[in-house]
């Protein structure tokens, strides 16, 4: 597993675009232009969009080729997230995590309780509840166990609208997150296919558009790769963090049915540095547009990044938002 992250994240850096630093606009006698027309409202109706997928095998054997689909994942107009197919030996252990889950989720209220740490916003341990959704509710629909040593520190989740109601809408705060498409159980444990076809995971795309994701065919073998806000930074906006939320299932078929997930947040050391590249502003980071466009939840960069500041403030600014301390929890 760790090879196949650094095949990743070598590849990005070597075709890492130059950022130029921008251009002093030269002084004019000319009047100001008119205001630009507003912009339309965000999207309600969703688009489909298949994720971006590379095999494995070309990670191996990386080429210029590549270069197209990476801009096409975590560029400006990208959906911020990359599927690599193909993983050898990585169906069976996906299957085996995924089922621990659920097995965790059901475990005693006090074994539970032991485990949960408030002093470290909700980042080691158990947490249900806790993550405080648009209008300020607690996130009850959602368990989540981190497994952050005190010295780490980990990810945020919101939502909009009541639309993310199995995770609300949030960006990846940290540089790359790493995930395995998501197992669906019954009641009894049992595999089953996504009782709903509307349910899976949304972004929130830069021009407003709503786009439900769609993990290649065959996912057993697939691993994800999501652009966060820690890599916008440090890029100056040449890779983009995109919002996202996964919808819940809904309807008869739903009822019991539970979504098993797994996530690895990589991030810098807690004192490392969040500084812009040269020449570049937090504006070019993360422009007016998609500003606009942001779900209500979604906090800009320009609110919680300040000039000077390293990864375990700008962690801490962002927790502090998205964070309730409260107990567990009504059932």
């Amino acid at each position: 597993m760790a090879s196949l992250l650094d095949l990743l994240t070598g590849f990005l850096a070597a075709h890492l675009p130059t950022v130029p630093a921008p251009t002093p606009a030269p002084p004019s006698s000319c009047p100001s232009p008119a205001s630009p027309a507003p912009l339309p409202p965000p999207a309600t109706t969703p688009l489909t969009s298949a994720m971006v997928e590379i095999p494995y095998a070309s990670l191996l054997h990386p080429s210029s080729s590549l270069s197209p689909l990476l801009a096409s994942a975590y560029g400006p107009l990208g959906l911020g997230i990359l599927a690599v197919s193909g993983v050898p030996s990585l169906s069976r252990p996906r299957d085996e995590l995924l089922r621990l889950a659920r097995e965790v989720s059901l475990l005693p209220p006090a074994s539970l309780a032991a485990t949960v740490s408030p002093d470290s916003h909700f980042q080691v341990g158990w947490s249900r509840g806790n993550e405080v959704l648009q209008g300020g509710e607690p996130d009850w629909a959602k368990g989540s166990y981190y497994a952050n040593v005190l010295e780490d520190v980990p990810e945020p989740s919101d939502e909009e609208m009541g639309f993310g109601d199995w995770c609300g809408w949030h960006s990846d705060h940290g540089s790359l997150t790493g995930l395995v498409p998501a197992l669906y159980l019954d009641r009894d444990g049992n595999e089953v296919p996504n009782p709903d076809p509307d349910a899976g995971l949304y972004i929130r795309g830069r021009d407003g558009s709503l786009i439900k994701a769609v993990v290649p065919p065959g996912a057993r073998d697939v691993l994800l790769f999501q652009i966060g806000e820690t890599a916008q930074v440090h890029t100056g906006g040449v890779l983009q963090a995109t919002p996202h939320a996964v919808k819940g299932a809904r309807g008869r078929a739903a009822e019991g049915v539970s979504r098993e997930t797994f996530a690895v947040f990589m991030e810098p050391e807690f004192d490392g540095d969040m500084s812009l590249p040269e020449g570049r502003t937090i504006e070019d980071v993360q422009g007016g547009e998609a500003v606009k466009f942001l779900p209500p939840s979604v906090r800009t960069l320009g609110s919680r990044w300040k000039e000077g500041m390293d990864f375990g403030a700008f962690s801490e600014a962002t927790f502090s938002i998205f964070y309730n301390v409260v107990g567990e929890e009504e059932e």
